[in-house]
């Protein structure tokens, strides 16, 4: 079973109580991620911090008595602003799961916003903060999720609206721990989510797996699992030849330099290949499931899911003759030539 990423956020002054409830989370077979080890120089911390919030499959914040405030004519103890911040983004991450996935700890009369009170906290004493009794809660925390964290099961085949597909494919990629691979005509790392003209809100399922993917690009890109990635070239200039928006071709070149600068690290295991058909064999790997799909005729999606390491790695090692490594350059420069012709 896939071990469950737990974000452990804190300020410096609760560092030693973020630092044991790291050992603890190690102690049931949880992947702890502690706030200090995750950004790099050079790093946006947004941007990584977001990253997190939809790679990890829960959080732990730790909310101590760090600054001094005044609040309706009384001073009270509240929690660092960092740390409010990262619990908004890692309850927002988890949307209807937040109550399952994201706790906290309060550090003797640290000030609990009321919008909060509904978040399932742990009290902790200020002059005792490290006691078997919080032990216990991290590990009753970390074994709820490792039962939410399972794979799906997958059947063998099923027909299903686009919507489905996306949900499935998403719970994959959520529970991969060493390797994901994506072939697809348009895949949603290079592409976004759809609506691509902008005309009204993303498809949220879409917007959710998007996200998704970069936080395993991230992932890839420090090395921590393999990621490869197959597009078929005819086809991304095809949709953006449908849909002649400014803002939907910035967003792809956009992504495409963002895809080559996390692929040329020395440590990167992201890797980009291209396909010249119209339409390459649509399948996703995570770990040791095969997702393979296609559109029926009346427009629904067909897909086979199997739990299989034999056909996932058949899939994940296949490289037709087809498929090519390029550089961003000849990629972008292609796309923007086929584009004045057609517009011309």
């Amino acid at each position: 079973m896939n071990k469950p990423k737990v974000f452990v956020g804190s300020s410096s002054e609760q560092l030693k109580l973020a630092q044991k409830i790291e050992v603890w989370l190690d102690e049931t077979g949880c992947k702890p991620v502690l706030w200090t080890g995750i950004f790099e120089p050079g790093d946006y911390t947004a941007e990584r911090l977001i990253a997190q919030a939809h790679d990890c499959d829960g959080a732990i914040m730790i909310f101590g008595e760090d600054d001094k405030t005044w609040f309706r004519e009384e001073h009270l103890n509240s929690p660092r602003d960092n740390v409010l911040y990262e619990l908004g983004l890692f309850t927002g991450a988890a949307k209807d799961n937040a109550l399952k996935r994201v706790i906290f700890l309060r550090v003797g009369d640290s000030k609990v916003a009321s919008d909060l009170k509904g978040l399932v906290y742990v009290p902790v004493d200020r002059d005792d903060p490290i006691r078997p009794k919080i032990r216990e809660e991290i590990h009753k925390f970390a074994e709820r999720l490792k039962v939410d964290a399972r794979p799906i099961d997958p059947s063998l085949f099923k027909i299903t609206g686009k919507r489905e597909l996306f949900l499935a494919g998403t719970n994959l990629i959520q529970g991969s721990a060493n390797r994901v691979t994506l072939a697809a005509k348009t895949p949603v790392p290079l592409m976004g989510p759809r609506p691509y003209d902008r005309v009204g809100p993303s498809f949220e399922y879409e917007k959710q797996q998007y996200e998704r993917y970069w936080a395993v690009a991230e992932r890839a890109a420090r090395g921590e699992l393999d990621f490869t990635l197959i597009a078929s070239i005819p086809s991304i200039i095809e949709d953006m030849q449908n849909c002649d928006n400014a803002e939907f071709h910035r967003h792809i070149d956009q992504n495409l330099q963002r895809l080559f600068s996390l692929a040329s690290g020395k440590a990167s295991k992201l890797h980009v290949y291209w396909h010249e058909g119209l339409c390459p064999p649509a399948f996703l790997i995570a770990d040791g499931i095969a997702l393979i799909w296609w559109k029926g005729g009346n427009g629904d999606s067909i897909w086979i899911a199997h739990n299989s390491n034999e056909l996932a790695e058949a899939l994940s090692s296949s490289r037709p003759g087809s498929y090519t490594k390029l550089r961003y350059e000849e990629v972008s420069d292609r796309i923007k030539k086929s584009l004045r012709t057609h517009a011309a």
